[in-house]
């Protein structure tokens, strides 16, 4: 203990160190941030706002956070900045739009990496619930806060910046997981997919949703466009048919007749001096002049008058004749003469022309926006050869109609419809209400250009300074007139995006409401389900550690709602294998009791043995003592016989044993166990002799279920072999082979040393047998009776009864004998 606490003291030392000098580098870091995104800020608004007061407090707390770190003061500057620095995600909603996500994912990622770098391990689960909370505040003020707050200055850096801090965060955090809890895991986990799912969602349903109502809008623009662009067109040309339809009246028929009648007698020369007379004229005389009232009190001004009458956006209707002199008109022209109008020449075209629509134009004298529209009146040629171009109709048509008509047409708040005509010119309405001629703006110029060219039935583009949606619709009728189709006039239809996709904000509001909703809740349901779930697992690794710390009562809780699933099973399993170690412990420290007791019998045998000197009584004490120790079913042991390869049995126990004994049993070499135990020169067992088809059954040991041979030997040299045998089926295992192996190695240095003994204690026999015999033989006089005492002493000394001691010797030859040997017997 006493070394422990200075231990636990110098790291506990050393960690507050670490965070004092990881708060002083984030504060730093945060007020350098902040310093930039200030400039940034201040740069791109020229102003202060809300959102810049708080940016430049949040960098303030971050150099007191700084200061207040190095004089050991974590804690305090850690809360100040982690406060600030909220408040600034949160708070910067309130101003700025389109923050909410990423501030919220920003606060997440942020407060928990500050808390975990610089404040113990516990502030790190309460800050991070805190952090999504107001997190979660963030986003609802981003949905419902003011739609006149500013928009960020830079919407896309900003989105990148969080997904690099959500993907730092995420890398962080994996590398941290296998540290969480098994529970952490669990939420992290379903918090993690929850997210994923939720914004994967979000993300295609808006998506989804955002094209397919753009789509809609877009193709309802076109339509609208088309169907104005359309109605104007009809429009216009059924004024030209009104025209055309006056063209036929017989009073303008006959009134163009007449007066090509005066010039059938002038060549064109003279007529063309004719009507410039009466130009001159007509700019001298008054309203009251005879040259006036004649133009404007005829016939036909009569007829003009009442189509203007009839169709009142007719406001100026003239006819002239086919110099260009006036025939008749309903107000008083500035000229008299009207071949030099543009809307003469191209309609009358040496007398081949066709009808004409002119521009729009703002006309002083009608304060009102006019075009001309012109139709040619044929009369019979007087040379023959058909029809010509006696005369042109002429009317000053009013389009407000066409605006009005655009007007009713306008949609939602931000839904108009306008007529753009040639040399980029829009028809509208001034502020004054009154129809009007405005130019476009050059870039809008081009962005009608681009729809014009493009294939697509809308654009998503800046309009009139607003991301809009456009359409263009060219002005036509249905049967294609030229006179109309080849105006050049189209409708265009836009709205801005804001409005044309305010139902997908709205959806896009509601879902992200409802998958805020929903990871709450998944989070709800992770923890309280996390902790149901793990419970049972975390239990069980208590489980498991007391019992790996010895602990082998300790038992696993089955709890019903795992009872039959992989935790139910593992509990089970654990439970059983603490039972079966507890009792394998339990049988293992008896069978260490037993071996102890075992090898303590075997050094008892052993040392027994050793004083042991007569092989018989060896043998015998052997079978008995190892019996007796180990409570065998049956022990005897077999002598190598080397003459014969021959093992013969040496001693048994029991009954059975003495049986063998008497009937001198013996086993060949290399037969059953034992002979092959001789053979091998190593123990043979048989744990189970059923199975094993070289076991030789003896019907004196019916009760045998397993078996084992062990040779007794030293190095190579065999003695013989201790045959082991039990009544139980594996009785007989490999420890008691080693077991065995100490006793027989004994067994036979105990044999060698009773047979050296025998051999030793012979020769001294022999020997002193031998000193006995020579005593008297060294005293006797002659050889004779030296023979026969040595005669007397070695059947004395060999128990016999009878002695001889026949000598060898070679005779000399002899007449009629050879040499030969010559034997003499002494009794």
């Amino acid at each position: 203990m006493n070394q422990a606490e200075p231990t636990s003291t110098a790291s506990e030392a050393e960690q507050n160190a670490r965070y004092r000098r990881n708060a002083i580098r984030t504060g730093l870091v945060i007020f350098v941030l902040g310093s930039l995104l200030l400039a940034i800020q201040y740069s791109q608004l020229g102003t202060i706002d809300g959102a810049v007061v708080l940016t430049a407090v949040a960098t303030i707390a971050g150099l007191v956070c700084a200061i207040l770190s190095y004089q050991n003061r974590v804690m305090l500057g850690v809360r100040i900045l982690v406060v600030s620095w909220m408040t600034l995600l949160v708070g910067s909603n309130l101003f700025v739009q389109g923050l909410g996500i990423i501030t919220a994912i920003v606060m997440i990622v942020t407060i928990s990496g500050i808390t975990r770098l610089t404040l113990p391990e516990k502030w790190t689960p309460r800050a991070i619930p805190v952090s999504i909370f107001l997190g979660v505040i963030a986003v609802l003020i981003d949905l419902f806060g003011s739609p006149e707050r500013r928009a960020p200055s830079n919407e896309a850096a900003i989105n990148i910046l969080g997904l690099i801090l959500i993907l730092i965060y995420g890398m962080a955090q994996l590398s941290h997981f296998p540290r969480f809890r098994l529970r952490t895991k669990l939420v992290v986990t379903i918090t993690g997919i929850s997210i994923l799912a939720v914004t994967a969602v979000i993300a295609t349903v808006t998506i989804s949703t955002r094209d397919t109502l753009t789509d809609t809008a877009g193709n309802t623009l076109y339509n609208l466009a088309g169907s104005q662009a359309l109605g104007i067109g009809e429009q216009l040309s059924r004024q030209i048919n009104s025209l055309e339809a006056l063209a036929l009246n017989k009073a303008l028929q006959d009134s163009i007749l007449a007066r090509t009648g005066i010039y059938r007698d002038q060549s064109t020369e003279e007529a063309e001096a004719s009507v410039a007379e009466l130009e001159q004229q007509w700019a001298e005389a008054a309203n009251e002049d005879r040259l006036v009232l004649l133009i404007l009190n005829n016939t036909t001004s009569n007829e003009l008058e009442r189509f203007r009458q009839t169709f009142p956006n007719h406001i100026d209707l003239l006819l002239t004749d086919r110099y260009g002199a006036l025939v008749a008109a309903t107000d008083r022209p500035q000229q008299y003469d009207l071949s030099d109008e543009r809307w003469w020449q191209e309609t009358y075209v040496q007398g081949f022309g066709s009808s004409y629509v002119g521009e729009p134009y703002y006309s002083d004298r009608w304060n009102d926006v006019l075009i001309d529209i012109a139709v040619p009146i044929r009369v019979e040629n007087p040379s023959g050869g058909g029809s010509l171009i006696g005369g042109i109709l002429k009317s000053s048509f009013r389009i407000d109609s066409f605006v009005t008509l655009l007007e009713q047409a306008a949609f939602g708040e931000t839904g108009v419809v306008e007529l753009h005509v040639k040399d980029n010119v829009e028809v509208g309405r001034n502020e004054g209400q009154d129809v009007a001629l405005f130019p476009v703006d050059p870039e809008e110029v081009a962005v009608l250009d681009f729809i014009k060219e493009s294939d697509e039935v809308f654009v998503r583009d800046t309009f009139h300074d607003t991301e809009s949606l456009i359409s263009v619709a060219g002005v036509n009728t249905l049967a294609q007139e030229p006179r109309v189709n080849g105006l050049g006039w189209y409708i265009i239809s836009y709205q801005t995006q804001d409005e044309a996709l305010a139902p997908v904000d709205v959806q896009q509001r509601n879902t992200i409401i409802l998958g805020i909703g929903v990871i709450l809740v998944a989070v709800f349901i992770a923890a309280a389900g996390g902790e149901i779930l793990t419970r049972p697992i975390t239990e069980l690794t208590e489980t498991a550690v007391k019992v790996t710390g010895g602990d082998l009562t300790a038992r696993a809780t089955i709890s019903r709602l795992s009872a039959e699933d992989e935790i139910g099973v593992l509990a089970s399993s654990i439970n059983l294998m603490t039972d079966s170690l507890s009792e394998s412990i339990g049988g293992l420290e008896e069978r260490v009791n037993e071996r102890t007791r075992a090898l303590e019998t075997s050094t008892e045998v052993g040392r027994q043995l050793s004083t042991i000197l007569s092989e018989e009584e060896l043998v015998k004490e052997v079978v008995n003592q190892v019996r007796n120790a180990f409570d065998y079913y049956h022990v005897h042991i077999y002598l190598l016989d080397k003459n014969k390869n021959i093992l013969r049995m040496a001693g048994g126990t029991g009954k059975a044993g003495q049986q063998m004994l008497a009937r001198q049993h013996q086993i060949g070499w290399g037969q059953g166990l034992v002979g092959q135990a001789a053979a091998q020169n190593s123990a043979v067992l048989v744990s189970d002799v059923s199975k094993d088809p070289v076991w030789l059954p003896n019907p004196l040991l019916p009760d045998t279920k397993s078996e084992m041979a062990v040779p007794i030997a030293i190095g190579d040299e065999i003695f013989g072999v201790l045959d082991v045998q039990q009544n139980i089926t594996n009785g007989l295992q490999e420890t008691d082979v080693d077991l065995l192996l100490s006793i027989t190695n004994q067994v036979a240095s105990s044999l060698r040393n009773a047979r050296l003994y025998a051999e030793t204690h012979q020769q001294v026999r022999q020997q002193a047998t031998i000193n006995e015999i020579n005593q008297p033989i060294q005293g006797a006089g002659d050889v004779q009776t030296a023979l026969q005492i040595a005669i007397r002493e070695v059947g004395r000394a060999v128990g016999a009864k009878h002695t001889i001691v026949r000598l060898v010797g070679e005779q000399a030859p002899t007449n009629g004998h050879n040499g030969h040997d010559q034997e003499t017997d002494i009794a």
